[in-house]
């Protein structure tokens, strides 16, 4: 089960607010909201550490029925591309945050430029889950509750890419 703790203090901070504001203070709600989204994600770090919260609330069910997920060829719709699923929101609005936070203050992060177009950073997984960042563990576990990995073929690396508008993805 995946808790979206972001959300969770943001109702809070609402039924607190609703409880102490007067109807008529409505007009700057906008700047109020924004303000209480970053209090809110702050209150979250406060209450639950990056490591605590990689290895206890990112987790998945096993996924039963993979067909759903299956993407189909552009080419022939009525053919499948081995291999390939495509799981809607796999990774929750608390989760993603935290996995951007990890990857941009990550020490020994080198990014390599291609072209111009992108940056590409290929971050190592040791098979033994040892110097392996906590994110990528999170995501190794949640993949092996999804039955979509068996253990055995677990990612050795992960690469990420960042794209700056209006490059796309080069042919390959």
């Amino acid at each position: 089960m995946s808790i979206n703790f972001s959300k969770l203090l943001a109702q809070e901070i609402e039924k607190k607010k609703k409880m102490k504001t007067p109807p008529s203070s409505k007009t700057t709600r906008t700047n109020e909201n924004d303000n209480d989204e970053e209090k809110m994600r702050k209150k979250a770090d406060e209450l639950m550490s990056d490591e605590v919260f990689f290895a206890q609330f990112f987790t998945r069910k096993p996924i039963e029925d993979w067909d759903t997920y299956r993407v189909h060829r552009r080419d022939k719709p009525d053919e499948f591309i081995p291999g390939l699923f495509y799981v809607p929101e796999f990774i929750h609005e608390e989760e993603e945050r935290r996995i951007n936070r990890a990857i941009r203050t990550q020490k020994e992060a080198k990014w390599v430029e291609s072209k111009g177009k992108r940056k590409i950073l290929n971050v190592p997984a040791a098979p033994n889950n040892e110097n392996t960042p906590l994110w990528i563990n999170a995501l190794k576990k949640a993949l092996r509750e999804t039955t979509a990995m068996d253990g055995q073929n677990e990612a050795n690396h992960v690469l990420i890419n960042e794209y700056n508008a209006p490059a796309g993805i080069d042919p390959h």
